[in-house]
């Protein structure tokens, strides 16, 4: 290491003594200094690299006693204590482990432990900034000019039935301080439970290093790394990948993906009954909800729902290896080959994996459990963790030749490979690899049998069903227990619950489920 490096070190690190007694973010951004400071006596082997490590110490060093000086401020702790100085440390640390990684130096060992305490160090930091946020948020008043955001679909009240002001892991906690069970994980997108640390330092520092890019002319190295992982899952390890925004964006991408590969001779767009695979006009026309398509009833729809037998040859079609509908069950094997023998005759096969994929109800995904073999996948809620919205199309070499033979599809978004939500997306993927499916759903299923109940469905996508109740008065029962469950929006009546809770709660988080929702289910006469 050149001695004026060593110098410049040595007066950062004799800075430390001098800002006063610091909090527990300071502590944390002088331990990410000396990490650093380890890694630079490592003999990081590229000086471009030691030179930045340097100056983000200093910047470390100076969010920490700026962090000091709020905490300590003679009119007590500050605001900006609460999250905006903590949050200048976190983004400081981050790119001091964003400048590590990939790094060489000539004692390796030291350069690991230095990055293993920067995870560390990050991961405290945010959790920290998560338990301010939770204990300082402040009552809002109301304003005398409120702006107003509506509710997604149209039926939906529009009074919101929750007011959350923090969430952690399975738990919603309001204003008032009542704390709910959030048995629907979201809208069945937070896999991981709320505030889960990969997702959000995936997203921060790959947001950190470059947020966004074009798409039509730019790549980053994140999306090959996510597109590999994926393409792995799905078992097509030569397959292509695309991001998207959403599942409707997903679903309208993979129909043009399925309709230019079936050109000229196209025998048109099937869809299995009892679907849904979103709100935009072509993921619409594949649902037989009556609530979905009224806004396009004067269109002429583009897709036609019946069983797969009746599916026209060279044509594409759509299907929920498990849909909620269905009361959470899988395709039955006959289903499975009619949909084989769909694909004999041509067609192009979309398996939307998107409620039940990336372990909601199996790990990886559902289509290969049940025998299916779709040419393209669909993933999106999940993925992201709901710390960004992100789907992903994942399409097999022999449809994406097809469809691009002629040329380009026009086919993107602007957000289409989003790096931001990608960084979310490999904290979410990275995380869910390290749990032991098998032993949560055994876990899961033994909390129900203590309960006395017998969901159906599969994994974590679990359905409790009865004769139909007033939806208000389903609510009613679900807000006595604190029990959060997505209920159709545009429907008056409910005849069923569909559970999705995170995948990684804790055995006594799985048996508080349960008895909550023995509670429930008993109050309402289902089973």
């Amino acid at each position: 290491m050149q001695d004026d490096l060593l110098s410049t070190w040595k007066d950062l690190l004799h800075r430390v003594g001098t800002f006063g007694p610091p909090g527990a973010v300071a502590d944390l951004g002088f331990i990410a200094a000396i990490a650093g400071s380890l890694a630079l006596a490592a003999g990081v082997d590229d000086r471009k690299k030691a030179q930045g490590l340097v100056s983000v110490i200093d910047r470390v060093l100076s969010a920490a006693e700026t962090d000091i000086q709020a905490y300590w401020s003679t009119e007590g702790s500050s605001e900006d204590s609460v999250s905006a100085t903590p949050g200048a440390v976190l983004l400081a640390i981050s790119d001091l482990k964003a400048i590590l990684d990939g790094a060489r130096a000539s004692n390796k060992a030291d350069l690991e432990t230095s990055q293993i305490i920067l995870e560390a160090v990050q991961r405290a930091n945010l959790r920290i900034i998560q338990g301010n946020v939770a204990a300082h948020q402040p009552t809002r008043a109301k304003r005398e000019t409120e702006g107003r955001c509506w509710l997604p679909a149209a039926a939906a009240s529009q009074e919101p039935l929750l007011s959350v002001q923090s969430a952690r892991g399975p738990w919603l906690t309001t204003p008032t301080g009542d704390m709910w069970f959030d048995a629907s994980s979201g809208m069945w997108n937070v896999p991981l439970g709320h505030g889960h640390s990969g997702p959000l330092l995936g997203f921060l520092q790959q947001a950190s290093a470059v947020a966004a890019i074009d798409p039509f002319q730019m790549s980053t190295d994140i999306s090959q790394t996510v597109a590999g992982i994926l393409a792995d899952l799905c078992g097509m390890p030569e397959a292509y990948v695309t991001f998207a925004s959403s599942g409707s964006e997903a679903v309208e991408t993979a129909l043009r993906l399925g309709l230019a590969a079936t050109s000229p001779n196209n025998g048109g767009i099937w869809s299995f009954p009892g679907g849904y695979h979103g709100s935009t006009a072509g993921a619409a026309s594949l649902s037989d909800f009556a609530s979905v398509w009224p806004p396009y009833r004067e269109r002429q729809r583009l897709a036609r729902q019946a069983l797969p037998r009746e599916w026209s040859a060279n044509s594409v079609g759509i299907i929920e290896p498990v849909s909620g509908v269905s009361g959470c069950n899988p395709v039955s094997s006959d289903t499975v080959n009619q949909l084989a023998e769909f694909q004999e005759r041509g067609g192009v096969l979309i398996a939307d994996e998107i409620a039940c994929g990336l372990g909601r109800a199996s790990w990886p995904l559902v289509s290969p459990v049940v025998g299916m073999k779709p040419n393209i996948v669909l993933f999106a809620k999940g993925l992201g963790n709901g710390v960004a919205p992100i789907s992903a199309i994942v399409c097999s070499p022999r449809v994406y030749e097809l469809a691009f033979r002629e040329g380009p599809i026009e086919d993107g978004h602007t957000h289409s490979n989003h790096p931001a939500a990608l960084g979310a997306a490999l904290g979410t993927l990275t995380s869910l690899r390290n749990i032991d499916f098998d032993d949560q759903e055994d876990r899961l299923d033994r909390s129900w049998k203590m309960a006395g109940l017998s969901p159906s469905g599969l994994g974590h996508f679990r359905a409790f069903s009865g004769p139909a109740r007033d939806k208000e008065s389903v609510s009613r029962v679900l807000a006595d227990e604190r029990l959060m469950v997505h209920l159709p929006t545009s429907l008056s009546a409910c005849s069923s619950l569909i559970l999705a809770p995170p995948l990684n709660m804790s055995f006594e988080e799985m048996c508080e489920l349960a008895e909550r929702t023995r509670r429930v289910v008993s109050r309402l006469g289902w089973t």
